[in-house]
């Protein structure tokens, strides 16, 4: 005779296994729910080219699968599909050529995003995947050799699975537990709404640092834009920075609005409106090509274009607070 006891306690096992299965469902259903919903809005797939400026150290980064050095000066975050043709071409012909040239040296880290496409049948599925085999395979060339893989007409059965754990040495039974778990599909959700909070509207796009590009890239054009924040990674100053720079003919240049110059700033800076073009130029032409110059906004996103601006019309002595005037505002008080 089975006790009381005993029955409530195999009742509560089994009531905690089905709501662990119903969760799980309910997850899974809401990220496919939200992704069509998103993709309404999306452009899919596109090998159009195109940019534009996105601030990713907002996003919840810190569970994506990453190539390279984490201090790396330079961050390329990438939003792909795995049934998308063209992230598949930007990952098997450019990702390499990114690879010799910048993640070896430690110059560039390569952060992977899923963004999977309700039009794509697999591509959600191939992302839990992806994400079930990351839990155990070493190898730092995951990506590739993933994405390389047969994408279509794929059927997600036990001959399957059975070939994944063949292609990267995995125990069956491992993989499937880690493909079925709540984990992975957290996961699949944090990726995605970072695509979202970011407002990815195809794929590939690319985050380089703050510089967004969308479509297919050349590597040339990638490279471009990877040396230029190179080169702003160079000329890139702190708070603590800023005292050696004051009183030795450096001028701190205010690129934010007037009203917002005149409500403070760092003590001794002239303003230049940034999003005033053709003053801000104007201004600037009034100083030698070798006047140094510490610039800075607001939050750093207008500063960053000037100097970039500043840059190309030949002033490479200026350079850009990290901070700018948040920043600033706040420690000068506490100092």
């Amino acid at each position: 005779i089975i006790s009381s006891g005993l029955i409530i306690i195999l009742l509560s096992f089994l009531l905690y296994f089905l709501w662990n299965i119903s969760d799980n469902t309910r997850k899974n259903v809401s990220l496919n729910r939200q992704i069509l919903s998103r993709e309404k809005e999306s452009d899919g797939c596109s090998d159009q080219p195109g940019s534009d400026y996105f601030d990713y150290e907002i996003l919840n980064l810190g569970g994506c699968y990453t190539i390279g050095t984490p201090d790396a000066p330079v961050t390329i975050v990438l939003f792909s599909d795995f049934e998308c043709p063209f992230c598949h071409r930007f990952i098997s012909d450019v990702l390499p050529e990114i690879r010799e040239k910048y993640v070896t040296s430690g110059k560039v880290k390569i952060i992977f995003t899923n963004y999977p496409l309700r039009s794509h049948r697999t591509a959600f599925e191939r992302s839990r995947v992806f994400l079930s085999i990351r839990e155990y395979y070493t190898g730092d060339d995951l990506l590739e050799r993933f994405s390389a893989l047969k994408n279509k007409n794929i059927e997600f059965d036990e001959k399957y699975f059975k070939g994944i754990c063949s292609e990267f040495d995995l125990d069956y039974e491992d993989l499937i537990t880690t493909y079925n778990s709540g984990e992975i599909l957290n996961q699949l959700w944090e990726e995605y709404d970072n695509a979202v909070t970011a407002s990815v509207s195809s794929v590939p796009t690319l985050l380089v640092n703050e510089t967004r590009l969308k479509g297919s890239q050349s590597f040339s054009e990638i490279s471009r834009v990877i040396d230029d924040e190179l080169a702003f990674a160079e000329r890139r100053i702190v708070y603590d920075d800023l005292q050696r720079e004051m009183g030795n003919g450096t001028v701190f240049l205010d690129v934010r609005t007037e009203k917002e110059f005149l409500n403070g700033t760092i003590p001794g800076a002239v303003n230049l409106d940034y999003l005033e073009k053709d003053t801000f130029i104007r201004g600037l032409i009034e100083y030698p090509r070798s006047q140094r110059f510490v610039v800075f906004c607001q939050s750093g996103k207008r500063a960053k274009k000037a100097f970039m601006t500043m840059n190309s019309l030949g002033f490479k002595n200026a350079l850009y607070y990290k901070g700018s005037y948040a920043d600033y505002s706040v420690k000068a008080v506490n100092n």
